[in-house]
């Protein structure tokens, strides 16, 4: 996709009224970026295109411009710094982080746009056992959303399925902004984006997650159906 899907006004001389890359009050110039491989899920494909669409027919008026870019790297941590690299080159002043098996609703960045808090996600919830909620309200502490949790909350931190992050946040972070880490005490591996929500609390920034997006979120998985399965599905349950 272009750059920014928004061209320069003009006035009635045939000159440029002002540069689309000028902003105006709480005009926001938004890049979506999703890290991929040699696929994406067919409801995030679908997700994507109805989301754009809807958008731009909607015509927010602090929308200035919007740009979609992906990149595919065996190495994960690698294909987001890359993205972020975007991001900040082309003079964002919004990003959106979607991964590549979420399925959302077609006005989820009319909502983004609508907020002034500068890192907001939501909680997602894994898609392999043992399943658990990504999003933790305190260290090492998942946090829970029902069908009465509504409204931001602050979290300790989230993961990057949809996150939308004010661009100068990631400007402003020493590199890298993502990495694996090995945690020899546990015998695990943290994911790459744990190291992102350190330092960006480092710099005194806060995070939020959006509970009633959280709910219309969904993270597509796979799953192997077997003959046995149908067996154990009328057996009785006490």
């Amino acid at each position: 996709m272009s750059r920014w899907g928004r061209k320069k006004k003009r006035s009635k001389s045939g000159k440029p009224s002002r540069s689309a890359f000028t902003l105006q009050h709480d005009e926001k110039r938004v890049c979506i970026v999703t890290p991929c491989d040699d696929s994406v899920k067919t409801e995030f494909a679908a997700s994507l295109v109805e989301m754009v669409l809807h958008t731009l027919m909607s015509g927010p008026e602090n929308l200035s411009g919007l740009a979609v870019q992906f990149y595919g790297s065996s190495i994960l941590p690698f294909s987001r710094e890359r993205l972020a690299d975007y991001s900040i080159r082309n003079d964002s002043t919004h990003t959106l982080w979607i991964d590549s098996d979420m399925k959302f609703p077609k006005d989820m960045l009319l909502r983004f746009l609508k907020r002034d808090e500068p890192i907001i996600g939501i909680n997602a919830m894994s898609r392999r056992p043992p399943y658990r909620n990504c999003a933790q309200s305190d260290p090492g502490t998942p946090l829970t959303t029902t069908d009465d949790s509504s409204g931001l909350e602050k979290v300790h931190r989230m993961g990057f399925g949809v996150l939308w992050v004010a661009t100068e946040v990631m400007a402003a972070m020493p590199r890298p902004l993502f990495d694996f880490e090995y945690l020899p005490t546990d015998g695990v591996w943290r994911g790459e984006d744990f190291v992102f929500f350190e330092r960006a609390r480092k710099l005194g920034h806060e995070f939020y997650v959006d509970h009633d997006l959280s709910k219309e979120v969904f993270h597509m998985g796979s799953f192997g159906f077997n003959p046995v399965m149908m067996a154990q599905m009328k057996a009785p349950t006490e």
